[in-house]
This record gives C-alpha cells, structure tokens and sequence, in this order.
C-alpha cells in the first residue's frame, strides 16, 4: 500500500523550511520559493510508492542543509531518483545519508548549485546489488563555488557478474577536493569525472576504485579536468580487464605525491592496456613521484597484448618522473609500452621505467621519447627491452642532457634496448643534445642482430659530447659532433668500437643549423677503452646537413587523381565500397579507417553512447590514421614499431565501443559494426607488418560481405587515394 502524497516538506511559510519525518508517494515534487531547506539530524524523508519510480525533486531553495537521511527506492527493486536543485550552498553533515541503493540499482542523485559551494561530508549510495547496475552521482556548481567531498564514501558500485557501475560525476565552478572514498566498481566499472572549472582538483583520502571483474568485464575511465592545479594525493585503481584511460588535464600544474599510486593494469590475455596522459597546458609542470603500473599480458591465441601508453607533457613547464613506471607486456607475442615525455622546460627521470616485454622470450620491446627545450637529466634506468625484437629509447634537450652513472641506491644507470631472445634484432637508443654527457658506471646497450641504426646507439653532441659510460651495441656505436671532438673518458668502455663522425647538420644551442666546421680530424678508442687514445683519421662528412641516420625518402602528400589506363602516372585509389578491392599496403589500412571516421561522423552523440563517448571514440579513429599515415613516410622498422601503436589504439576503440554495447549505450547494430570495422582495421594492419617484414605486399583479408560490414550502416565513400583526418 502506497503512502499519502505529499503536499508540502514544513508549514506554509516556515523559513528555513525544516523538515519532520515524512514518507511521500512518488512522484514528489516540492518548490521551496526562495525559502531554505533544513532536515536535522535523525529526519528521514523517504520517497516511494505513487507510480513506482521513487522520485524527488526539490527546486527553489536559497540553501540546503541536511543533517538526516533521504531515501528513495523505486518500483521492483530499483533506484530512486534524488534531485536537488539550489541557488545558493547545499551541506551534507557528517552522519548525514542520501540513499537511493536498491538490488536493482540504476538509481540518481543530482545535486546542482546555482551560485555557492556543496560540501558533502555524508554518504551518498547509489550501488546495486547482484541483480542490477550501480546508479549515478552528479554535482554541479553553476556560477561559483567549491566542491569538497570529505565524507567517508561516494558508492556507485554493483556486485552482479555483468554489470556496470554507475558514474560518478563532480564538476565544480571553482575548486573541487575529494577526500572521500569513490567506489565504481562492477564487472564494468562505472566512469569518474572531476572538474575544477577555473580552480584546482585536489584528490586525497581513500582514492578511486573502479576496477572491472570476470572475463567480459572492463574497467572504467577517469578524466580529471582543472583551471588550475591538479593534485593526486590518493590511489586509482582502474585493475581488471579492458582498462579504460585516465586523461589528466591542468592549465597549472599536475603533481602526484607517493600515495598517488595508479595501478591500470589490463588482466585480460592479448588486449590492449589503455592511455595514462598528464597535460599541463599553461606554465606548470608535470610531476609524479607515485608510482604507474599499467601493464599487459601477452597471448598467442588472442593475438598478443600491449603495454599502456603514458604521456606526460608540460607546454610551458618541467616534466618529471620520480616514480617506478611499469608500462611492460609479458606473454607470447607480447608488445612493450610507451612512455612520451615531452616537456617545454626541463625533464628530469629518478624513477625506473619498464617498457619491455618482461620475461618473454619473445615479443616487441617497447618505446621511451624525452625532450626538452633546456636540460634533460636522466638518473634512473630505462628498459625497452624485446625477446623478439628490442624497442627504441630517444632523448632530446636542445641545451644539455645529462645521463648519470647511477640512482639514488647507487644501482647503476641503465639504458637497455637488446633483443633478448635467440638471433633476437636489437633495438635502438639516440641521446641527442647540444651539450651530452655520459657518466661513468651508465650503460646503454642495444645488444642483438641487425645493421644500424638497428642494434645501434647514435649519442648525437653538437658542442660538447662526453662519454665516460659502458656502450654496448650489437651493430655499431655510433659518435656524431659538429663543433668539438668526443671526449672519451678514462673509464669509458665501448665495444664495438665507437665510429665517430662530423654531422655539419646537427642544430645549435639556438635551434638553427649551423655552418659546417673545417675540422678533418677525429678520435677512436679500443673495444674496452679504459683511456683516451688519439689517431688522426679521414672524418666521415655527409653530404647533405641532414642527420645521417635517415635512409627514407618521403612520398608526397598531395592527393592524386585517378589515372586511366596507359597513363604516365599512375596511383592506387580508394573506390566506392573500397572493402570490397584488393587494396595493398597503407591504403588498404586506410579503408576501414575512413569508412569508421564518416562512420562515426554521421552517428548522432546519442548512438555512440553520449558525447563523451563519441569524442573518445572520434579521436582513437583520428589518432590511428595519424599514425598509418606517419608510417608511410618512416623506414620500414620505424613503420612497423608506428603500426604497431594503431594497432594498440583500434584494440583501445574496440574496448570503448564494446563497453558501451555492455551498458546498452551504444545501439547493438552501430555497435556491431564498428567491433567488425575495427577488427577488418587490425587484421590488416597485421598482414601489412608482417609484408614489410618479408618484403611483400599486403593482401585482401576479406571483403565487406565476408567480413560482414552492414553498408546499409557503414555508407559508400568517395574515391580517395589519402586519408583524410576527421575535424
């Protein structure tokens, strides 16, 4: 038997409007006119019954205070649903509760401030139990104002073995500060947004769970989004299968103290681990001393498995890494993971990184790019190493470098890129600056198979270049100067022996190319050069200022036409229904890349799971075609590593646009189609690499109708010889 409706929440008048114990009929629906709203301590105001859908809507209020407990439950076992809407500050007490938890689950709470701060020190519980998913939780202040979250738990979590934890969404006018457990937990963890409109976020306190669980499960995204600081005092925790990523953005400063652990770890044999990105767009630098474990495991079965990427990058800052960072893959045909660090000031490494393959005897190592525009220091070790194939390690400064012979445990410094396996191809390292110093007790080593720059370390050093280190190469070590000699120090060692070249086409300090210097003199040392020893020898001179090392020429960009039949040039083109031609080599990646790309364009934000959603999903398309159309102009062990990162990032839109099918957020035939177009995306992408590999051409592994592309979905595109990115 239902209850009375409500009429009225206090008497006619009463200002503040304070609150007695009342039980309503759904709908209830209470406009404060102005007036403030109070419920003391011990005053429960519980909605149900009336048409079943457990909902309450407060509107009007000039402030909200609530020290009891709201309840709302909706028809069979389901979430109610909560909104408060005020225009001035809402304070949830300390033993305060907004409660819309039901077995069912799919509750809301809405809690939205026109112009004031929502301090929330109570428990806001939106899980579900086995037979539902977790609901939702939003906080908005409009105008202005904080938010803080210091109570002891937000719960958008869910227990059934396939469902999906609610989202958890707090964007803040002005500051936001969380110190309150966020539990998203689920077979497919619910997604966190936190915003600090024009201020910082700050997260401390328990931290954020919303890990994923059983094989179909996946884990949830975090965006964190501030005007100013962000600072990550507390733990994430995204560990389960199909990790999504966690995007961090700042217009100051981003700084992760030790206790800002993030453990992203993809579990599910052969995927792909997600996106760590840390952007400082303004002044502010990138610091992160708690450690990053986003790791893979390889399969054989399932097609191998990736690393993480992480990217940290300060436009106008410094950039430092003081954490251990373990974006490794192990297992069968394992790819390490990226770390790209670029950095507008400084970058600084006292943190271990490991982005190879672990323990695998087979695989692909990984990859680690630094720059900065002033000074690079590098007092920890980088590992990239392959069973099958080592990675590549490239650092830059365009003023100095510095690479210190050992951490703070006095472990030496350690810059490894070998192919560990058996006839296993080394990888390759370049140190580049104006001024480059090598430490005593530092090892670099691209041990393994192969012809330079493959096997190889290039130390690049246009005024000053000092090595007192370990070279290890299993094809050459390779010094090039322009304005002095290489010093060699008393405890140097390299082995092969160094050969050592004047490049009239490495920059200056200021960034420009310099005049070729008369110089025809050089230095050699011994395999195991304990000291200097000089000899005068021909100096190797290019004969362009280019850097020696490219060996690619680039084909051009320009869009061609369709040649006839006994034309004098000639061009491979994209048709009408170009799956169904037996395209060869990029364009044949292309394809399904730009079916997906207009694809993704026509779809309403709504039939690819909201805007968010669609923003994501757009941006991994354009972000692959990037790259496919990077690899056409590279070498072909550079297009290979590059294909290799698309693929990793399809496998990421597969992820995304198959955990928005699971929460039937995605319409299942547009869903289908892109799982299908993405797969039709990889598995050419692998026959392209593993062409260039033997030399040959890719063929056609299915055409639209064999792979089962809908075209009444996937619409016909124009003739077209290039991708073109989508705006």
């Amino acid at each position: 038997m239902g209850a009375a409706p409500c009429t009225a929440l206090c008497n006619g008048g009463q200002d503040p409007c304070t609150v007695a114990t009342v039980t309503c009929d759904s709908p209830a629906d209470f406009d404060l006119g102005g007036r403030a709203l109070s419920i003391p301590a011990g005053i429960t105001l519980t909605v149900n019954g009336g048409d079943g859908n457990g909902i309450l809507t407060i509107t009007g209020a000039r402030s909200v205070s609530i020290a009891g407990t709201i309840t709302a439950l909706g028809a069979q076992g389901e979430g109610g649903q909560i909104f408060i809407a005020s225009a001035g500050s809402v304070t949830l007490a300390a033993n305060s509760a907004i409660d819309v938890f039901s077995d069912g689950g799919d509750g809301l709470i809405d809690i939205d401030v026109q112009t004031g701060d929502i301090t929330a020190s109570g428990v806001l519980d939106a899980h579900a139990g086995k037979n539902g998913s977790g609901g939702d939780v939003l906080m908005t202040t409009e105008q202005g104002g904080n938010i803080v979250v210091d109570g002891t738990k937000i719960d958008t979590s869910s227990g059934g073995d396939l469902s999906d934890g609610g989202d958890i969404d707090l964007e803040a006018a002005d500051s936001l500060s969380v110190g309150a457990a966020l539990d998203l937990t689920a077979s497919c963890g619910g997604d966190l947004t936190l915003v600090g409109g024009t201020g910082d976020v700050t997260l401390q306190g328990s931290g954020v769970l919303t890990s994923g669980s059983g094989l179909d499960g996946c884990s949830g995204g975090v965006s964190i989004t501030a005007g100013g600081n962000v600072a990550i005092h507390a733990p994430i925790t995204l560990r389960g299968p199909s990790v999504d990523d966690i995007i961090v953005s700042a217009d100051g400063s981003i700084d992760s103290n030790a206790a800002g652990v993030i453990d992203a770890s993809d579990t599910l044999l052969g995927d792909v681990a997600g996106q760590i990105s840390f952007t400082a767009t303004g002044s502010g630098s990138v610091t992160l001393h708690g450690d990053i474990t986003a790791t893979a495991n390889g399969d054989r079965t399932n097609g191998g498995g990736a690393g993480a990427e992480l990217d940290a990058e300060s436009t106008s800052g410094s950039v430092e890494i003081a954490g251990a960072v373990d974006v490794s893959c192990s297992g069968a045909e394992a790819q390490g993971g990226i770390v790209m660090v670029q950095a507008g000031v400084d970058f600084t490494l006292s943190g271990p990184i490991q982005a190879g393959t672990g323990n695998s005897s087979t695989g692909t190592g990984g990859e680690v790019s630094m720059s900065a525009q002033r000074f690079g220091s590098v007092a920890s070790s980088i590992d990239v190493h392959g069973g099958t194939t080592g990675g590549t390690i490239a650092l830059t400064s365009s003023d100095s470098l510095m690479v210190l012979g050992d951490d703070e445990a006095n472990n030496p410094v350690m810059l490894v890129a070998d192919g560990t396996g058996a006839q296993a191809e080394g990888g390759n390292i370049t140190l580049t600056a104006c001024l480059l110093s090598l430490f005593h007790d530092a090892v670099v080593s691209s041990l393994g198979t192969g012809t330079f720059p493959a096997a190889g370390n290039l130390l690049q050093g246009t005024m000053q270049l000092k090595v007192d280190a370990k070279l290890k190469a299993g094809s050459a070590n390779r010094l090039e100067y322009r304005d002095a000699l290489p010093v060699i120090g008393p405890f140097a060692s390299i082995s092969p022996a160094a050969d050592i070249e004047l490049n009239p086409g490495l920059l200056c300090c200021d960034g420009v190319a310099c005049a070729p210097t008369s110089t025809t003199t050089t230095s050699t040392t011994s395999t195991t050069a304990q000291v200097t020893t000089s000899t005068a020898v021909t100096t190797t001179v290019p004969s362009s200022s280019a850097p020696s090392t490219s060996t690619t020429s680039t084909p051009s960009t320009s869009a061609p036409t369709t040649s006839s039949p006994g034309s004098a040039t000639t061009s491979t083109t994209i048709p009408t229904s170009c799956l169904d031609q037996p395209l060869t080599d990029f364009d044949g990646v292309a394809c399904p890349l730009e079916i997906l790309s207009d694809m993704l364009q026509s779809q309403p934000p709504d039939a690819l799971g909201g805007p968010k959603s669609a923003r994501m999903l757009k941006a991994k398309i354009v972000q692959t075609l990037h790259l496919v159309e990077t690899a056409r102009t590279r070498t072909k062990r550079k297009s290979t590593a590059l294909l290799g990162r698309a693929k990793q990032v399809v496998k990421s839109f597969r992820a995304l646009a198959k955990r928005g099918m699971r929460r039937h957020r995605i319409d299942g035939g547009v869903g289908g189609q892109l799982l299908t177009l993405a797969d039709v995306t990889t598995s050419r992408i692998d026959a392209l690499r593993a062409a260039q590999r033997t030399g040959g051409g890719l063929s056609q592994p299915c055409v639209s109708h064999e792979c089962g592309v809908d075209t009444t979905i996937v619409r016909s595109r124009q003739p077209s010889a290039r991708v073109h990115l989508a705006k």
